[in-house]
């Protein structure tokens, strides 16, 4: 199953619990998104699937990669755990590949007050499947088709996310708000900032810069000064104990490795207040 390895540990995990073999493409300079060119050449008679991650809530390009699958016949799983509202060419996010995964975690766009997610097809086949196997593979009740698990999503976060649903077209436009006011402020800063592609529109799960030389340097001073701010991956899969079995080394992804070295996330939630991003934006400016 290819993908990428600049993504979180969950993505892999899944892949490995059923068995099969992760196989890792770098990401595309700009955007952190998966290199539809280097899918094709990662391609062998045993390849099955492709996972493309949805990285920071802007979309893959769906197209070219949809093509190659169906010209390879690979299923595609579009992984949205982080994508939740953004859109590929007015197609909302998880609705172009074969099947696509969301995450409920609390943090997310729309987030439950525990863990939680949601599988979605446009294949009835599909989502029978995946009904049975949250539910330890039972289609009747107390006999199991097939070897499944306990993955129901709790009735008390089914109840939090439907009331909180309703509110999501607001809350990120208020992202895509703070986001274009970082943009503005943080211009010429020295900063990488996060790049928009023209098929996109970008939810804004988090707001990732890049620091060329010095991010931990930045984000210490910045905790100094009661700004703290996450690093969304430290580590590529790849290079991690957990998944050394799989034989690859550091420097066979150059843009992600070099990429997890200098990203860091600004806070970026629909309920910052103006007076807190500014203050954000110049203790940042002071700092670097």
């Amino acid at each position: 199953v290819i993908t990428v390895p600049n993504t979180a540990v969950p993505t892999v995990s899944a892949i490995r619990t059923l068995g099969a073999k992760p196989v890792f493409v770098d990401v595309r300079d700009d955007d952190f998104l998966m290199d539809v060119e280097q899918v094709v050449a990662a391609i062998t008679p045993r390849t099955s699937a492709i996972v493309p991650v949805h990285l920071y809530g802007q979309c893959v390009d769906l197209d070219p990669l949809m093509a190659v699958a169906r010209q390879h016949g690979l299923k595609v799983m579009e992984d949205c755990a982080q994508s939740q509202g953004a859109l590929y060419k007015n197609h909302q996010s998880g609705s172009v590949g074969d099947a696509s995964s969301f995450s409920f975690y609390p943090t997310k766009v729309l987030g439950a007050y525990g863990d939680g997610g949601m599988v979605m097809s446009n294949d009835e086949a599909v989502i029978r499947l995946a009904r049975s196997l949250r539910f330890y593979g039972m289609e009747t009740i107390y006999y199991s088709e097939r070897h499944g698990y306990n993955s129901r999503l709790d009735e008390v976060q089914a109840a939090i996310l439907s009331l909180k649903l309703p509110r999501i077209d607001g809350w990120i436009e208020r992202r895509r708000a703070i986001a274009a006011r970082y943009d503005r402020a943080l211009a010429g800063s020295g900063l990488v900032l996060p790049h928009e592609n023209a098929h996109s529109r970008h939810s804004y799960y988090v707001y990732v810069v890049e620091h060329p030389s010095d991010r931990d340097g930045v984000l210490e001073r910045l905790a100094k000064r009661d700004i703290n701010c996450n690093v969304s991956y430290r580590w590529p899969i790849h290079i991690m104990r957990g998944n050394a079995d799989l034989g690859y080394r550091e420097g066979q992804f150059p843009v992600a490795e070099r990429k997890a070295q200098r990203i860091f996330s600004l806070p970026m939630y629909p309920h910052l207040k103006e007076e807190e991003v500014d203050n954000v934006i110049d203790v940042l400016k002071d700092v670097i």
